[in-house]
């Protein structure tokens, strides 16, 4: 959970940041960026689990009311991130080959 709450994890747009992939493309939509705000309020691939979290917690998931949602139903919550964390990482890592930027070697003098 703590991969989503701070932005740090196998995230495409976290990933651009550092020159480990050349686009912050979703796996739902070229074009879509791969954000935090995006995986947890719109992404479709996520929706059913988003449904879910919200009708297990009776509140709905928005940025606002993500702190009430940590303190009222972490396991919930936790399971979620899960979910987003785990898929994102293996789509990443399997568009690695194609879509990872490739640093320049260095040279020595």
């Amino acid at each position: 959970m703590a991969q989503v709450l701070t932005g740090h994890g196998p995230f495409a747009e976290y990933l651009c940041r550092f020159r480990l992939k050349e686009k912050p493309d979703c796996e739902c939509e070229s074009g879509v960026e791969q954000s935090i705000p995006h995986l947890l309020l719109e992404c479709p691939i996520f929706a059913s689990s988003r449904c879910d979290l919200e009708q297990m917690t009776g509140m709905s998931l928005s940025l606002q009311g993500l702190p009430d949602m940590l303190v009222c139903n972490r396991s919930h919550l936790e399971d979620f991130c899960q979910k987003i964390t785990k898929r994102t990482a293996k789509f990443n890592e399997s568009k690695a080959g194609a879509g990872t930027a490739r640093r320049p070697a260095p040279t020595c003098q």
